[in-house]
């Protein structure tokens, strides 16, 4: 089977205060998909090498017609060229796929702060999308700032927020392992003072903060776990005790944590008990 994905899925509870989120591998197996729940699971998960997974077209999902092995990313080159939204990914407001520009100019979006312990960053997420892209991240804390119609109008106001707040927006993997721990209190302060910032310019009525901590069962880490990256021919086994985002934390005598993003595109046999 081939690891494609990597998600927090909420049962079908679309419900931030809800506590049903959890993280979940999904694999492509003999034409069908399999959706495997690590968290508070034993895992022994055997990799091989790395493939493209394919790309969207017209709305649905095309397997890579050469089944390329890569180094690197998800996509071959061919798969990036022919994907509906990859380009998309790149957007600051400017578009640049055209094929896409009368649905985004329809779709509505909410702008978003996250904080990582003392790191702050701004993001966008279509509207359905946003509690699922605020845990997935793994941010400490989040606050909903503004709603907007039109994609390029969104990306537009995110470079201004990026510059006018000097924060990121984006956040790597070995970053966000550096935080795993936050400081509840540095988080608070950032995101506070980012929000007094901007309160002229956005309405209260939208506004709304997360504490997103709960959903990441660190209270069982007893210590900082150890980063390891992921390589062909590995095995990765224990229980996995916590996940924050796309880090997941796996006790196997010591604590050692993942960037399960790296995992996807991997050809890989997968056993959870």
């Amino acid at each position: 089977m081939q690891i494609v994905g990597y998600r927090w899925n909420s049962g079908g509870v679309r419900n931030i205060f809800h506590d049903s989120w959890e993280p979940q591998l999904i694999a492509r197996n003999n034409g069908g998909m399999e959706r495997f729940s690590v968290l508070d699971r034993d895992v022994s998960i055997k990799l091989g090498e790395r493939y493209c997974i394919g790309h969207f077209s017209d709305g649905r999902h095309v397997d890579c017609p050469k089944h390329e092995k890569i180094t690197s990313g998800w996509h071959c080159d061919f798969c990036r060229r022919a994907d509906d939204f990859f380009t998309c990914v790149q957007c600051s407001g400017e578009c640049i796929n055209d094929k896409q520009r009368k649905a985004c100019r329809e779709n509505t979006f909410f702008i978003y702060l996250a904080v990582f312990d003392s790191m702050l960053k701004v993001g966008i997420s279509q509207e359905h999308r946003l509690y699922e892209r605020l845990i997935e991240q793994g941010a400490d804390f989040a606050a909903k700032i503004a709603y907007i119609k039109d994609g390029m109008v969104v990306r537009k106001i995110e470079q201004e927020l990026k510059k006018s707040l000097n924060c990121r927006d984006r956040v790597r993997g070995d970053e966000k392992n550096k935080r795993i721990f936050g400081d509840p209190n540095k988080s608070v302060i950032e995101i506070t003072k980012a929000l007094a910032l901007l309160k002229q310019r956005f309405d209260a009525n939208v506004l709304e903060i997360y504490d997103l901590r709960r959903f990441y069962r660190l209270e069982k880490v007893a210590r900082r776990p150890r980063l390891i990256a992921v390589r062909s021919g590995m095995d990765i086994s224990g229980r996995v005790v916590a996940a924050k985002g796309n880090m997941m934390i796996i006790k196997n005598g010591a604590y050692y944590s993942l960037n399960a993003h790296d995992l996807i595109g991997r050809e890989a046999d997968i056993q959870v008990t």
